[in-house]
């Protein structure tokens, strides 16, 4: 009985370190390729002026390089501000948009810098930006016509030149 534990124990170790060094080779393989899993086409940052209360759309084109299907859980956001439409996979070898909205309404005026994190498949994390100054517009007051009120814009960019 003793010796069948022994060998039942010596059988289980071997195996686990063979599957051990090969899930290792495996990996640096993964980790030594130069190309990256999902890179943007075009800029990752997007750098604009607006006015308090406007709605920016940026579309950013990411492309999918590896040969396996990659599925988007979430992309995260930096505030509350910003909200992020991404689809839930993007095809092997495929090109696909994640876009980022960021509601300016409730920013103080002047410089901002905004954020959304997009995870890869070889671990490393996409930075969408969107930055830029924001400016206060104040109402146009001219006796006896009623104020002129900025009416605030919906800008979209979209980052597809390579």
């Amino acid at each position: 009985m003793k010796t069948l534990f022994k060998h039942s124990l010596i059988f289980f170790l071997v195996n686990l370190f063979a599957f051990s060094a090969e899930c290792q080779i495996i990996k640096s393989d993964i980790k030594g390729s130069k190309e990256k899993s999902l890179t943007i086409i075009g800029k990752d940052t997007l750098l604009i002026n607006a006015n308090i209360g406007d709605q920016i759309e940026a579309v950013f084109m990411v492309e999918n390089n590896w040969l396996d299907d990659h599925f988007i859980a979430q992309v995260q956001t930096d505030c509350h501000c910003i909200t992020a439409m991404f689809p839930e996979k993007i095809n092997r070898l495929k090109t696909d948009s994640i876009t980022v909205v960021l509601n300016t309404q409730n920013i103080p005026p002047g410089p901002f810098i905004k954020r959304a994190y997009l995870d890869t498949p070889d671990d490393n994390v996409i930075h969408l930006v969107i930055m830029g100054n924001l400016t206060i517009i104040r109402p146009v007051y001219k006796q006896g016509q009623p104020p002129q009120i900025y009416k605030p814009k919906h800008i979209r960019w979209v980052s597809n030149k390579r």
